[in-house]
């Protein structure tokens, strides 16, 4: 029962639960949503919440192996850094976040669009974007779960650095956090629909739905068109494969990498090459 300006209302509490990737890891984040009463009854398929069960036995089997296949696709691309592609109408790119000054045409465009995306959940959080925007119970819960999953990483990094022990895999840590390394086949199911990442072709940072991402089709044979003497194609070949760690600069990582201008008329294969 709650009180409204109106006098006192009663309501319904319902609590739902899900898994979301929340930077390396995975965990279970959870709301409660609130449905008002109402007199007489209603169809299951009427109320704000459709639980499984207002499904035929087809229909519920046909929706829950969907979700099932969509964790996969989750478990496997929303901690780390994955190069996905996405179909049009799966990328919404986020307008708040650091450095972001992406305005309504831009969001329209980027919908319209098909295209690559690198999702990296960890990075998005760092350069300000968390996953989803906006301040809705589900998003809010998300947040809330970052928030309490950098402070057990730190908590953990400090116990190891004086010589405690370390986290497993799949397990219900100490301090009540549950962390996973991938989500397990039960949960699959619960996973939450989108991922956040940077599109290649919007250029922006987004959420994108997991139902529209599959991996990228690599064209193998580009290179092998490129009308160049076999010899000076090996060794384009040679200079990009190239790779060694015996060089560092004064500052880590840096000198590490290859940077390579290609310049001449048109039609000599610059594109082709790069």
């Amino acid at each position: 029962e709650g009180r409204t300006i109106f006098g006192k209302s009663k309501y319904f509490k319902v609590c739902f639960q899900f898994v979301v990737a929340v930077g390396q890891h995975f965990t279970i984040a959870e709301f409660v949503e609130g449905m008002e009463s109402f007199g007489g009854t209603r169809e299951l398929r009427r109320l704000p919440f459709v639980p499984l069960t207002a499904y035929g036995e087809t229909e519920m089997t046909k929706i829950l192996d969907h979700f099932q296949e969509r964790g996969e696709i989750y478990s496997r691309c929303a901690t780390g850094s994955n190069f996905l592609a996405y179909t049009k109408g799966s990328f919404y790119a986020k307008g708040s976040g650091r450095g972001s000054g992406y305005g309504k045409d831009s969001h329209v465009a980027a919908l319209r669009m098909s295209g690559r995306v690198m999702i990296d959940t960890q990075g998005s959080y760092e350069a300000g974007h968390s996953v989803s925007v906006g301040y809705d119970p589900m998003v809010d819960s998300i947040k809330a779960k970052y928030k309490e999953y950098m402070l057990h990483m730190r908590a953990l990094k400090q116990q190891s650095s004086s010589g405690g022990g370390g986290t497993s895999s799949s397990a219900m840590l100490d301090d009540g956090v549950v962390l996973f390394e991938s989500v397990p086949d039960d949960y699959l199911a619960m996973t939450w629909p989108a991922a956040v990442g940077f599109s290649f072709t919007s250029k922006a940072w987004g959420d994108v739905l997991v139902d529209g991402l599959s991996d990228i089709n690599f064209s193998e044979s580009t290179f092998d068109r490129l009308v160049l003497p076999a010899a000076r194609k090996r060794m384009i070949r040679a200079l990009v494969r190239h790779s060694a760690d015996a060089f560092s600069d004064i500052v880590a990582g840096k000198g590490e990498g290859s940077v390579f201008l290609l310049y001449g008329p048109p039609g000599v294969g610059k594109t082709l090459t790069a």
